[in-house]
């Protein structure tokens, strides 16, 4: 039998006895083929035709018939998510594959991610814990849906509202996201000196002088409550990417794949780490929502991380989202410019997976506009006036 024959057998004969019929498939019209050949090259191109197709129908039907099913899909981009066995399949279709394996009764088998961007690259997939196994088949099958634009799920984990339970005098919640209002971030000309304190302490003035694209002006800011009392109130600036991953710095081993973003907005950073996790059980950390946690990286709360999502840990890195620094109201700055009664933020409730979300492109539409979709309503409406959707 040729080479292609050899490697067609390498791929298929860990299956079930059954491979024998298609090897003795092979071998007869391989011999058949090359007999009749030598006397005419018509007749030889066509057995070589009929020879191709039958044993792939041959080896697709009987594979497909057993227990074990695989759905192959081919890649466009250099992020594979390969099985034990793709590498002879993968050689012999001269291609990458992505392989998404259902197994049913037979024996689980480790799967590698080989992800396609840099903010959800290279850590190593754990399944020793099964909240950590969950999220790494969490992580692979929103990878792969979005990368085929596959229909979202009924159950879906991605989703917003607009946050109808404030405080009694207006102000958001510890866990409540904030959008800036496209009414006071996008007006042109003078604005009130609270409205004017807002769009300053985001850093959007200096953003939207560039912001020359609708994609641009749609990027407007997206805050965190992280944390409230008698001192103030205290957020994250959520998609405001340094540029950097953890790993860029030392001693972020457990972390080296996970974006630092700057909490304080387009500014150099001056506070503490700190990150949103799906993990609020771990040690030294804060429940702020429905299953999110927050945690202070100071030196004793970044080793509790690195216990968690260690080898002995329940936890994936994959959960974690890192911010440098932080945005800061004194209670009465809060109060004028945070109370619902402004009209300079609007609240809404996010789930966590859309809080702890990375984007796999940078062809995504922004965070403020995913959010708003997510809520509809008037929301939508607002962004469609300030012509920040694609029509």
């Amino acid at each position: 039998v040729n080479s292609s024959s050899a490697i067609l057998a390498q791929a298929v004969w860990a299956q079930r006895p059954h491979v024998v019929e298609m090897l003795l498939l092979v071998h007869s019209i391989h011999y058949v083929m090359m007999t009749v050949g030598k006397q005419r090259s018509f007749w030889r191109r066509a057995f070589l035709h009929v020879f191709v197709v039958g044993v792939f129908a041959h080896f697709l039907v009987r594979w497909g018939s057993r227990r074990y099913m695989t759905a192959l899909f081919r890649a466009p981009h250099c992020s594979v998510a390969m099985s034990s066995r793709a590498a002879p399949v993968g050689a012999l279709l001269h291609q990458s594959v992505a392989f998404a394996s259902v197994f049913h009764g037979q024996k689980k088998r480790k799967h590698f991610m080989l992800p396609c961007c840099a903010s959800q690259n290279g850590d190593e997939a754990e399944t020793s814990g099964d909240g950590n196994t969950f999220d790494v088949l969490q992580f692979k099958k929103e990878m792969l849906r979005r990368q085929w634009d596959a229909p979202i799920e009924e159950k879906n984990v991605l989703w917003a509202m607009e946050e109808m339970d404030l405080l009694e005098d207006g102000m958001p919640r510890v866990g409540t996201v904030l959008l800036a209002n496209p009414d006071v971030f996008l007006r042109d000309g003078s604005r009130h000196s609270t409205d004017e304190a807002a769009v300053g302490r985001t850093g959007w003035a200096r953003r939207r002088e560039n912001a020359s694209s609708r994609k641009d002006r749609a990027g407007l800011p997206v805050v965190f409550v992280r944390h409230q009392d008698e001192t103030g109130v205290e957020g994250l600036y959520m998609d405001c990417w340094s540029g950097r991953l953890l790993g860029d710095f030392g001693g972020f081993d457990a972390f080296h794949t996970r974006p630092l973003y700057l909490g304080c907005g387009p500014r150099p950073p001056e506070g503490m780490l700190s990150a949103l996790h799906g993990y609020p059980d771990m040690p030294g950390a804060a429940h702020i929502g429905e299953s999110l946690g927050f945690s202070v990286c100071d030196s004793s709360g970044f080793a509790q991380a690195c216990d968690w999502v260690g080898p002995d840990g329940p936890g994936s890195s994959l959960r974690f989202k890192f911010f440098a620094d932080f945005l800061k109201w004194s209670p009465s700055e809060a109060k004028h410019e945070l109370s619902a009664k402004a009209g300079i933020w609007i609240p809404v409730r996010a789930s966590t997976d859309l809080i702890l979300r990375e984007p796999d492109s940078s062809f995504e539409e922004p965070l403020w506009i995913q959010l708003a979709e997510q809520v509809g309503g008037s929301i939508v409406e607002l962004a469609r006036e300030h012509g920040l959707l694609i029509e």
